[in-house]
């Protein structure tokens, strides 16, 4: 299991056997203790596999701040939906599961794009159920 190397830093598991059983373990704490859905939970045990698995492929052995921040990076310029599906992976795998809020409380959400809802004039909703009337 991961464990605290100073105050501001996080040592990584030297084998990919000590990912796997860290990676169980969170996936358990998802479903059990925060009762996410299995499907959540299951993307948020995949994100931070790879997150884990490629600090691991860098030769990196402890998790810091400058490391979170370098695997942001990557999703900096794709969709805000995607890099904020990453951010809360990383939250809820360092603050609530591993308990080190100051790795991650710096991080903020992207503002989201708002999408305004639109409903369908009278006339379209009766050319919509007139295509399907005449289906029949």
């Amino acid at each position: 299991m991961l464990y605290q190397a100073a105050t501001s830093s996080l040592m990584l598991p030297n084998k990919l056997g000590n990912i796997d059983q860290v990676l169980d373990g969170f996936s358990k704490f998802c479903l059990i203790d925060l009762r996410l859905s299995p499907e959540t939970a299951h993307r948020h045990m995949l994100r931070i596999s790879k997150y884990l698995r490629t600090i691991s492929s860098r030769g990196q052995t402890e998790i810091n701040q400058d490391v979170i921040r370098n695997c942001l990076g990557q999703y900096v310029n794709r969709s805000p939906y995607l890099y904020a599906n990453v951010l809360k992976a990383l939250k809820v795998f360092h603050r609530d599961y591993l308990g080190h809020e100051d790795l991650v409380k710096t991080f903020k959400f992207p503002r989201l794009p708002f999408r305004p809802k639109t409903v369908p004039s009278r006339e379209e909703l009766l050319m919509f159920y007139s295509a399907f009337r005449s289906q029949k």
